[in-house]
This record gives C-alpha cells, structure tokens and sequence, in this order.
C-alpha cells in the first residue's frame, strides 16, 4: 500500500513539473516581430538652406559712341575697336523655405516656396580706345572700362514632383523666380589727346542700377528623413531671371539673361 502511494506521489510530482516546464517555456517565448510602417512624407514643413552660386554676365561696349556721345556734337570717331566683358558673380547663399508635401504611393506631389540673402559678387575690366577728329583736328581717347556686378537676395516659388523609397526621395522641381541684381558699369583711367585740358574729366562716367529681375526656375535633388520629423538634403536650382537692367551708358549694352545657378544644401522639419 505504501509502494503504490508512493508511486501515485511521484507521477503527480512529475506531471506538475512537466506542466510547470512547458508553462515557463511559453511565457519565456520570444514576441513576433512587429513590420514597422513606411515612411510618410506628406504634412507642411519648415527648414533652413545654405550653400553656393553662380552666374554668367556680359557687356559689350562701343568706345566710338561712347566719345561720339560724351563729346557731342564735336568728336566724330573714326576707329575703335568693341570691347567684351564677361563677369562672373559668385559666392555664399543662404536661407528658409516652406512646403507642403502630399503623398500617393511612392509618389510625391508638393509646393515649395523659398528665400535666401546672398553675396555673390563678380567684376571685371578692359582697356579702350578710339581716335577721330574734335573740331577738325585728331584727337583720341583711351581708358578702361569696368563691370560690377551683384546678386544680394532671390527668391522662388515651385512646385515638386518627387519618388519615395521609404525614408528616401528624389525629386524635380519647377516654377518661378526672382533676384535682387546690382549693376556698375564705369570708365576709369581716362586720357584724351587733341582736346581741352578739361576734356578728360567728362570721361569719367559711372552708372549703377538696382533690378529686380524675374524669369523660370527648375531644378532637382534629394532628401533623406534621418529621424520622424528631421530631413536633410541637396538641391541643384537654376533662375533664368531675364530682362536687361535699368542702366544707361553710352555706348554700353549688358546681356539681358542672367542664368543664375545654385547648390544648397537643406535641413527641414516635416509636422505629420
């Protein structure tokens, strides 16, 4: 009797360890993994840009007219050649920008408007030099000519058309824009032959003009979100702002297109 109570203890002991065994293994199981959501790109955001930009910029000028025009109605020019200038503004760039982002898909739609302050300066200069006749008599005029330019603030208004891998997009980007453009254009280094001693100084000329000057915007580039609401990224952005600047200068005419080209780099926050 004692044997086969015995018995019964031990296979009810063992039955509960087992059972004990098998219980801890299932709470000890690991969770199933969890698919995480993907990315959304679409809400407003807000962000800061800097970088780099440039333009090409030229003048032609005419020395004949500028003397047949400054020592009017005596000098009558007889040779000279044209001059061309080109300049090249450059330089640091930065500011803000806002947007709005919808997306479908791994498509992306959305609207960007941007401001930036800028020092992107350039200059340039040549010698001239006209002979003809002042009264009747030879004369001549040699000097130089000088170009300044620059470009302190644009500005654009674009929309965005975009890509999305997940946490990446690629996007192009097309609009409007203008800029703030300053323009110097003077004589210097003056000497003339066959005139008064007085001559000399009505060549010393300058003219400056300060334009805002519109034209279309395109551009491209990349963001990559590094957190839920933190994005950086580059962008590649061309303003064709046309239209010659408001500047009168005999003999003087100044490309109206101005090409203006940028590289910036952007840090934003998107509100989801």
């Amino acid at each position: 009797m004692i044997k086969q109570l015995t018995s019964i203890l031990l296979f009810v002991a063992a039955v509960g360890a087992e059972t004990a065994f098998a219980a801890d293994m299932a709470v000890k199981a690991p969770p199933p993994s969890v698919v995480s959501a993907p990315y959304s790109w679409t809400g407003f955001y807000l962000g800061v840009n800097g970088g780099y930009g440039w333009d090409p910029t030229n003048v032609n000028f005419d020395p004949g007219t500028f003397g047949a025009i400054v020592f009017a109605p005596n000098f009558v020019p007889t040779s000279g050649a044209p001059v061309s200038l080109s300049v090249h503004p450059k330089g640091g760039l930065g500011g803000v920008h806002a947007g709005y982002n919808w997306q479908a898909g791994t498509w992306l739609y959305g609207v960007e408007a941007d401001y930036d302050a800028a020092d992107m300066n350039g200059s340039a200069a040549a010698p001239f030099s006209v002979v003809g006749k002042e009264a009747g008599d030879a004369a001549a005029i040699n000097g130089s000519v000088g170009l300044t330019q620059r470009i302190d603030s644009f500005g654009t208004i674009r929309g965005r058309l975009g890509w999305a891998a997940n946490t990446s997009l690629f996007y192009v980007t097309g609009g409007g824009g203008w800029a703030h453009v300053r323009t110097t254009l003077n004589t210097f280094g003056v000497s003339v032959s066959g005139f008064n001693p007085g001559a000399a100084s009505l060549a010393f000329l300058t003219a400056t003009s300060g334009d805002v000057r519109w034209g279309p915007a395109v551009g491209a580039g990349v963001e990559m979100a590094i957190a839920r609401n933190w994005i950086v990224g580059a962008e590649y952005l061309l303003i064709d702002i046309s239209g010659s600047p408001s500047l009168a200068f005999p003999g003087a005419s100044i490309s109206g297109n101005l090409p203006i080209q940028t590289a910036r780099v952007r840090l934003s926050y998107l509100f989801h």
